[in-house]
């Protein structure tokens, strides 16, 4: 009788060390982003062999970015395909390897889990789709409020569902999420493009003595969105895939 409850003490030990593996397992293929500097500036999921990483666009024309995986730190040689939401970069070395891609964008009202490049990761209610720029998306509820731009939605299946793009403004509590479908697509134009270098690490401007003349009208300078913390995306096309298509501007 003790022989038997030592070894299910032990089972149980084991069972609970899985447990932080599975966790860690889940967020390697999501990485930080670093300027030339070294400071954070986003993050990004692994795509191909640990060679490729997805991003925001935003983040595609950062100087001197370079890739954080784990200890590792590996340059970015350039961007091999870029949309309006969505760009894939292409890494000097491979790290680690990425998850792999789903074949169909999830189902409306099914689970997915949200994961970061700290490891967090949150569950997730996709709520409907919608038509993006670069393809099929997704809004989703963050049950935790912990998906950010750039990480990952995996399905239950352990595949990558979808890129993280913002929140939604016409919808509280809801986000945006680039589709496997679009990324697919993305991906596919990217092996067929010659590879566009990032820039050169940014000298600073010199400053300009010329003092701008008034005018009578001058239009207003519209506000650029944030690198950091949480993209707002307005006028998306809402669309109800299928036979009977019902679309709200």
């Amino acid at each position: 009788m003790t022989k038997r409850l030592l070894t299910l003490l032990m089972a149980l030990l084991l069972l609970a060390g899985c447990v932080p593996a599975q966790a860690e397992e889940a967020a390697g293929p999501v990485v930080t982003l670093l300027d030339g500097a070294g400071q954070a500036v986003g993050q990004g999921v692994l795509l191909e062999a640990g060679q490729e990483v997805l991003v925001s666009a935003s983040l595609a024309e950062t100087a001197g970015l370079q890739v954080q995986a784990g200890e590792a730190t590996i340059p970015v040689s350039g961007v091999e395909a870029s949309g309006e939401l969505a760009a894939v970069l292409r890494l000097e070395a491979q790290t680690r390897d990425p998850l792999p891609l789903a074949a169909e964008d999830p189902a409306v009202f099914s689970r997915v889990e949200a994961v970061s490049a700290q490891g967090e990761t949150s569950a997730c209610t996709v709520l409907t789709q919608v038509s993006l720029a670069d393809g099929w998306g997704f809004t989703f509820r963050d049950e935790a409020d912990t998906a950010q731009p750039g990480g990952a939605l995996i399905n239950d299946a352990g595949e990558l569902a979808g890129l993280v793009l913002g929140a939604w403004a016409d919808m509280p509590n809801a986000k945006v999420a680039l589709g496997a479908e679009a990324i697919a697509a993305l991906q596919g134009n990217a092996q067929a493009n010659v590879l566009n270098p990032l820039p050169e690490k940014e000298a600073p401007a010199a400053p300009e003595n010329k003092q701008e003349e008034p005018t009578a009208s001058k239009p207003k300078k519209e506000e650029p969105l944030s690198a950091s913390g949480t993209v707002f995306l307005e006028n998306i096309s809402l669309t109800m895939r299928g036979a009977d298509e019902l679309e709200v501007d």
